[in-house]
């Protein structure tokens, strides 16, 4: 209850991002099938390919920069990252849904899936300020909130604007581009919310760290 806006911003923000991360599961092979003619086989070595290449970049590189933020005593850092990271998601990802061919997909959809890659981040950011009595509990929550909006929420949203809003199954892209925008937006706008909220939450918890040791 001390940290309940941290915790507000935590469970929302992450679960928006989420979202966004099972509207791109469920989707892309469709819109890559749909929007580019390829086959069943074609879309998922080209996707499984990527995903390999790019995820272990992301989960390797990721965690790195916002340790170094900080370090560099950005007690915000896990979502100041996701204030830039909402925007990428945004303007890029919208931007690799709208492509008229696979490369600008591939190329334009490089960056954004370093936000994506939350799964550590968020992870971090609840056990950097939970008493230890409360973290298996606190992420259990988080965990459980998180995965059923993302899991319901993203690919219904995509589908729905497919189906009742364009009338279209070609009308894909522009379904997961809109989803983009609109809740890449979102995600710069909570998170922004949040940095004052973390900084706080971290300072108790160090606080509160530093008098248990004495």
């Amino acid at each position: 209850r001390a940290r309940k806006l941290f915790f507000f911003v935590q469970i929302l923000g992450f679960s928006v991002v989420m979202a966004l991360v099972y509207a791109r599961l469920a989707w892309t092979p469709t819109f890559m099938m749909r929007s580019f003619g390829w086959s069943v086989s074609e879309t998922s070595y080209a996707l499984s390919t990527y995903g390999f290449i790019v995820g272990a970049c992301c989960l390797l590189l990721g965690g790195r920069v916002v340790d170094h933020l900080f370090q560099k005593g950005m007690h915000d850092a896990h979502f100041r990252y996701y204030v830039a990271g909402g925007v990428v998601l945004a303007l890029l990802g919208s931007a690799a849904y709208l492509s008229s061919s696979p490369s600008g997909y591939f190329l334009a959809m490089a960056l954004p899936s370093f936000p994506l890659a939350m799964g550590a981040i968020g992870a971090s950011a609840i056990q950097m300020v939970t008493p230890a009595p409360l973290r298996g509990r606190v992420s259990a929550v988080y965990l459980f909130a998180v995965s059923i909006i993302g899991m319901s929420a993203g690919p219904a949203i995509v589908g729905y604007m497919t189906d009742h809003w364009f009338g279209d199954p070609a009308a894909i892209g522009m379904s997961l581009a809109l989803t983009f925008g609109a809740c890449g937006t979102i995600v710069t706008i909570i998170f922004l919310c949040g940095l004052r909220a973390m900084r706080a939450a971290v300072g108790e918890a160090e606080a509160a760290g530093a008098s248990a040791s004495h």
